[in-house]
């Protein structure tokens, strides 16, 4: 359960901070001139595959077991740790930035946010992540049970 929780936690430290960046960048750039569901939808691939890439990584570097329950709790928590930064951010924007009289309606983009934030928490169910090191390219598992041995030459 705790390697779960750690990949969890790292997967959502990753997306979370490449959605950071490129929700600035979102922001910035794209949706003034194309709308906010538009700018949304070209930054979700992007993301997407953010996400799809760093689960799988850390789902080898944590070694998840196959088995559905610990994948579901990598998702669980990263989901969790995601919606928890989002509400917070949300939440100094419109205290500091937006006046708080701004309707709080779901628009199009939320929902294409919300599907995104979904198949992010559900990656680690379907990322394969062959969590068996080959044996020839562990060298550091090697190395740390102490069967390293430097190469010499023979003449």
């Amino acid at each position: 359960m705790r390697v779960s929780l750690v990949a969890g936690f790292f997967y959502f430290l990753i997306v979370g901070a490449a959605g950071i960046f490129f929700g600035m960048l979102r922001e910035m750039f794209l949706t003034p001139s194309l709308g906010k569901a538009i700018a949304v939808l070209v930054e979700l691939p992007i993301m997407l595959l953010i996400a799809w890439y760093s689960c799988g990584l850390l789902l080898r570097w944590n070694r998840v077991p196959q088995e559905i329950v610990p994948r579901l709790v990598v998702g669980v928590t990263a989901f969790t740790l995601l919606m928890a930064m989002e509400q917070a951010l949300q939440f100094v924007v419109r205290t500091l930035v937006i006046s708080t009289s701004e309707s709080q309606a779901l628009t199009l983009a939320d929902y294409f946010g919300l599907a995104g934030q979904i198949a992010f928490a559900l990656f680690p169910l379907f990322v394969s992540a062959d969590t068996e090191p080959e044996p020839e390219t562990d060298h550091a598992a090697v190395f740390r049970r102490g069967r390293a041995r430097v190469p010499t030459r023979r003449q």
